[in-house]
């Protein structure tokens, strides 16, 4: 019998240790589909009218933590991608979340492998949140909480 891939074990151990869990024990974002390599993690979003108070995200993290993560916003009552009016709206986290970008599939932000990809510039532009193999999920997670959170976050693009 043979345990877990060292990325799914390098996962589990940044998920169970003291920066993600305090993060957690915060309200910050907690587990709530624990499944490899495909986990979904809910992040807390500051209150705005008709919109929830979490954003779901269904992770990609194959050779984690040597690539960087990728995430779409799920919908984890239906286990399928969020509709794309549900998607987090306002300024720079109307950006990020970009649902018409890449197809939906993820968020435009630099730490994530899919919006990395032939923007080089945001290597100068961003050198703080550029994903590297000492990094982890709580990286990823804390530019997410932080957008979600920001004076630029108005809620969702359409209300159910």
């Amino acid at each position: 019998m043979t345990g877990p891939e060292p990325d799914e074990r390098a996962f589990r151990r940044d998920i169970a240790a003291g920066r993600f869990q305090a993060y957690a024990d915060m309200g910050a974002w907690q587990v709530v589909v624990d499944s490899w390599p495909n986990p979904v993690i809910a992040v807390a979003a500051a209150p705005r009218t008709g919109a929830p108070d979490e954003v779901a995200l269904r992770f990609t993290l194959d050779n984690y933590p040597a690539l960087a993560p990728t995430a779409q916003p799920w919908d984890v009552g239906r286990d399928a991608p969020l509709a794309r009016y549900l998607w987090p709206t306002g300024g720079r986290v109307g950006m990020a979340f970009n649902p018409n970008w890449n197809n939906g599939t993820a968020l435009y932000i630099p730490c994530d492998r899919l919006a990395i990809a032939g923007h080089d510039l945001w290597r100068q532009q961003h050198p703080a949140y550029l994903w590297d193999a000492t990094k982890d999920i709580v990286d990823y997670l804390k530019v997410v909480h932080d957008l979600l959170h920001s004076s630029d976050y108005t809620g969702v693009r359409r209300a159910a």
